[in-house]
Formats: C-alpha cells, sequence, structure tokens
C-alpha cells in the first residue's frame, strides 16, 4: 500500500496514508480482467443512482510482482491505464471519477480504503470465464474474506449491465432479522432509481417461524409504503429450496436485474466444508447480479 495515483497523475508516496473523504463512493477493484470492466459499468450506473463519485482501485499484489520487469514499470502502467478507464468514464458523463493504484494484499487493501474513502457499495467483478490467480475475487473468498465488511457487495460476473439493470429487484424475505435490514437497500434503490421491487417469500408451517415472517412482511410493507416504493409481495407456495436461491429462477421469469440477499450469519461445518449458501448464489449461471450485505449489528444503512 505504497503508491496512490488520481485521475490527474498525482502520486502520494506516504506509505499507507489515504486522504479521507466526505462525498460517498462506489469503489470498483479493477484488475483489468473482463469481469472487471463489467463492474466498472455497473459501477458508474451506482454513482448515477445515488448521485456519488466512482473511485476505481487497482492493487498490486506480490504475485503480480513477481511476474512483472519490476515495480516500477507495473506501476507506471497500472496507474496509466487506470487513469486513462477513469478519464474516459468522466468524459462520457457527470460523474466524478477517481483512480487509486496501491500495493499489497487484495483484502487488507479494501478493508482499509473501504472506510478511508467512504464507500457505500463495493462492486466486485468475478471472473468466472477463464478465471486466473492473478484475478482479485473468487466464489470463496468473497464470502469468507469480506464478511466483516459494513456495507454491501454487489457481485457481478462476465456479463455487461442492461441500462434498466436496477429497474427491478428482487427481495427474498424469511423470519430473520436480517430481511428487515436488507429492505432498507431495496428502498434506497426505489427512492433513487424508482424501482420496482417484488418481496419474495414462501410459508412456513412451524408457527413461530409463520409469526416472525408475518411481522417481517409488515415492518417492510411499511416502510415501502411511507417511502412511496412501488412493490408488490409474492408468496410461492412450495420451493425446493431456500428463498435467496429460489430467487435467482424467480429473477429470470420476471426479467429482473438483481437478487438482494443476506450473507448467512453463522457457519456450520458444512458451510466450512463447501461453502455457505451464497457461494453458490453469487456464482449463478444466469450472471444475475447479487447484491450480497453482511449479517453485522452495525450494518451501514443508507438514509431513505
Amino acid at each position: 500500500m505504497l503508491y496512490i495515483c488520481s485521475m490527474n497523475q498525482q502520486v502520494n508516496q506516504e506509505h499507507g496514508e489515504v486522504q479521507e473523504k466526505k462525498i460517498q463512493q462506489i469503489l470498483v477493484p479493477h484488475d483489468f480482467s473482463d469481469a472487471c470492466t463489467c463492474a466498472v459499468s455497473y459501477g458508474l450506473m451506482l454513482a448515477q443512482i445515488f448521485q456519488c463519485e466512482l473511485t476505481l482501485v487497482h492493487i498490486i499484489t506480490k504475485k503480480m510482482m513477481q511476474q512483472s520487469a519490476g515495480p516500477e514499470v507495473i506501476e507506471g502502467e497500472a496507474r496509466t491505464r487506470l487513469a486513462g478507464i477513469a478519464a474516459r468514464l468522466q468524459q462520457g458523463s457527470s460523474i466524478q471519477t477517481n483512480a487509486y493504484v496501491f500495493r499489497g494484499p487484495v483484502d487488507e487493501v479494501l478493508k482499509m480504503i473501504v472506510v478511508k474513502m467512504n464507500a457505500i457499495v463495493l462492486v466486485t467483478g468475478l471472473n468466472t470465464v477463464n478465471r486466473t490467480s492473478l484475478n482479485y475475487f473468487s466464489p470463496s473468498r468473497l464470502v469468507s474474506d469480506y464478511r466483516e465488511l459494513r456495507i454491501p457487495l454487489l457481485v457481478v460476473q462476465n456479463k455487461m449491465p442492461d441500462p434498466m439493470a436496477f429497474s427491478r429487484i428482487i427481495l427474498p424475505v424469511d423470519f430473520t432479522r436480517e430481511s428487515k435490514e436488507k429492505a432498507s437497500w431495496a428502498a434506497y434503490f426505489g427512492k433513487k432509481n424508482l424501482s420496482y421491487i417484488t418481496v419474495l417469500h414462501t410459508e412456513y408451517k412451524d408457527g413461530f417461524f409463520a409469526v416472525q415472517l408475518r411481522n417481517n412482511l409488515m415492518l417492510i410493507s411499511k416502510l415501502f409504503a411511507t417511502l412511496k416504493t412501488s412493490y408488490n409481495i409474492h408468496k410461492e407456495e412450495k420451493i425446493k429450496s431456500d428463498i435467496d436461491r429460489f430467487a435467482l429462477s424467480y429473477a429470470k421469469i420476471k426479467e429482473a436485474g438483481m437478487v438482494i440477499i443476506t450473507a448467512t450469519r453463522d457457519w456450520g461445518i458444512d458451510d466450512f466444508i463447501l461453502g455457505p449458501p451464497e457461494q453458490k448464489i453469487i456464482t449463478n449461471e444466469d450472471q444475475l447480479p447479487v447484491m450480497m450485505i453482511n449479517p453485522r449489528d452495525d450494518l451501514f444503512v443508507p438514509c431513505v
């Protein structure tokens, strides 16, 4: 974490120092893969929706250094390339676009700058086509290394966004407390983007779970009604999988552009061995973007 490069090519060489930003940022790590290129397009859309800045970050890892001609060469190439991308994005939109280059482990750098840069969403490009060891993200690392982040991760794959990507959103809801927390993000899209939200749930035979689900639906309905969010509640009678995974197939039917899920709070033995359910959800074969929210008591919730 030695170098910071902005779009105007100014370099701050004070080790580990990152100037704190007051304006909210959409943060997009860019390893120059196709998936991260797609992530940049999604990030630009989010910056336009939420009226904030877009920040691109390239992180030079130890493995990259080992395969390069030298640190100065790889850093110079990365600064030039990333600054060029940022300049083209800003030229084609009204969004302030920043570009930074760091050295260090990807997860450590991102955890540090998420706070310093006042990021509200981390957009991650998961390269599921011809993924290499130099790519920043893998499914297992996304669901394990970033669990402590207070902000959501928007996971996208090798598919460029449709212009109406965020116009229809699926919000799967169950009996847990986390279902209420992720509803705030759906409401945020409803307010800022006039997105139409489908609240998806199933039924529970267990009386306690049924009551908890009903309470969640009542609170979510009240929130959406207060914010004048366009929504409907759909009950699926019988599903063969959990509601989050079913939401993927339902989103395809409804031509929705995103599903919002909550990461598993408490991992069991199977989760450690096979990976938690969200690991398969973010790698869905239709390459549907998934907003994954960590189950934290101090979760960042946008002011809606």
